[in-house]
């Protein structure tokens, strides 16, 4: 039987998607963490990517990841 080992599938493609993610979206969900959730709260970002623009954006206005 042959398996196919998938855990290592985004190491495969990272370059790739952060070459092309923009922006968008980033001060979207800054502005709702700002306004729905107290100050230095830590929020857990699980499954998405490079963590560029949107963790980027909720650690520059505090929040821990």
């Amino acid at each position: 039987m042959v398996t196919t080992e998938t855990s290592e599938g985004w190491d495969a493609i990272a370059a790739t998607f952060m070459a092309f993610r923009s922006e968008v979206g980033a001060q979207l969900v800054q502005r709702w963490a700002k306004d729905a959730l107290p100050p230095s709260t830590a929020i857990l970002d699980m499954g998405c990517g490079s963590g560029v623009p949107i963790a980027q954006a909720l650690v520059g206005e505090g929040f821990s990841l």
